[in-house]
């Protein structure tokens, strides 16, 4: 991607833009909602397509919210979450070995809690609704 200099005048009518990638049926993501390139130089996009969205329309071939990468020119499907969650808040450790991401469930899942018919067990065996995470992955 290539970006023009900054320019530190307000009355500028004109820019430059390249465009890196668009998102779509066609592209298998849509919504792209987090980007961030890691020391690597690798682009990580993170996407959230709306629960009130998801399977329907434009997204109906694209599924749930899912994590890319995109190095040399491709982009790849790294994972995919769970059913109406969103991917958020990715970095690494210094020594670049361990990604940090966080997966969060959508707010209205939160809320109604008490009417839901799938619940998820926690560690200490209890059944709660779905909460946001925190997960680690170390290559």
């Amino acid at each position: 991607m290539q970006t023009a200099p900054v320019i530190n005048q307000l009355d500028v009518i004109k820019f430059r833009l390249d465009m890196f990638a668009l998102a779509g049926e066609d592209k298998g993501f849509g919504s792209p909602d987090g980007l961030w390139f890691d020391p690597r130089g690798v682009l990580w996009i993170e996407t959230d397509v709306s629960t009130s969205a998801l399977n329907q329309g434009p997204y109906a071939k694209i599924a749930n919210s899912r994590m890319l990468a995109a190095a040399t020119g491709e982009i790849r499907r790294f994972l995919t979450g769970a059913a109406r969650c969103e991917i958020t808040g990715a970095t690494t450790s210094p020594d670049g070995r361990s990604l940090f991401l966080n997966i969060q469930t959508p707010a209205s899942l939160r809320a109604n809690a008490a009417t839901l018919t799938r619940r998820t067990p926690s560690p200490t065996g209890r059944i709660s609704a779905p909460m946001a995470a925190q997960g680690q992955l170390r290559w």
